[in-house]
């Protein structure tokens, strides 16, 4: 595994997982965007690079991202209004409610099933002039 792949992989993470433009950052020459996407799949898929990318994705889970209990905690705290914003206010209702449907959907509570029947009568207009 090249640096140049290890820094693409670190790039591809720091953009917002953007295959094309980490590449394209890193492998300066690359122009096309479809030169670069398709690029960027290949080195992908190589063994050493999922591994690597495997690696340091948990690495800096630990020190960098919320674990998933972190922010049910967090969601919790809003709820409960134990959570203040920027200024040292209590989170809008429409935050609390926010927070209740987001948690309600991660504990299987929360569905929202759209049912529509009916029936449609199609209708061909030909408008279109002979001449």
């Amino acid at each position: 595994m090249t640096e140049k792949e290890k820094l693409c992989v670190i790039e591809w993470v720091k953009n917002g997982f953007n295959g094309t433009k980490a590449y394209m950052t890193v492998f300066k020459k690359c122009r096309k965007e479809s030169s670069a996407a398709a690029a960027f799949s290949r080195m992908m898929n190589k063994k050493d690079v999922i591994e690597f990318k495997e690696q340091w994705l948990n690495d800096i889970e630990s020190t960098e991202i919320a674990s998933a209990n972190e922010l049910l905690m967090y969601l919790t705290r809003v709820v409960r209004g134990q959570e203040k914003d920027a200024f040292g206010l209590d989170a809008s209702l429409r935050d609390r409610n926010d927070a209740v449907e987001k948690l309600l959907k991660v504990k299987g509570l929360y569905s929202q099933k759209l049912e529509v029947s009916g029936q449609q009568l199609v209708q061909i207009v030909d408008d279109i002039d002979d001449s």
